[in-house]
């Protein structure tokens, strides 16, 4: 299937269906997971200016599924893709540690 869905209504049954395939990409665009290792490298880099810096980050809803993921140390997919931010909607996160997420070691075949 083509799955562009720029401009769509997101509540489409197909819509709906495709979307829980977090690990595929839509044509031209990123998968789920692509947006959460996206969002997760950008906290890293955030993160090494210290716990006492102030800092805001203006994005749209999939970066802000990313940066719900990362302070609440992971979700499992439905939690992730279910995770809906308000149209112009404020949320605040407190820096804490942030255990190291060992890197993905692909299977031997």
């Amino acid at each position: 299937p083509i799955w562009v869905y720029e401009g769509t209504n997101w509540r489409i049954e197909e819509y709906q269906r495709l979307r829980r395939l977090i690990a595929n990409r839509y044509q031209g665009g990123e998968s789920y997971f692509d947006v959460a290792h996206r969002a997760y490298s950008f906290l890293d880099e955030v993160s090494k200016e210290g716990k006492d810096a102030n800092i805001l980050i203006v994005c749209h809803g999939g970066i802000g599924r990313g940066i719900r993921s990362y302070y609440r140390h992971g979700c499992d997919n439905d939690e992730f893709i279910d995770s809906i931010l308000p149209n112009g909607g404020i949320e605040v996160y407190e820096f804490e540690e942030r255990p190291t997420i060992p890197p993905v070691v692909p299977l031997p075949k």
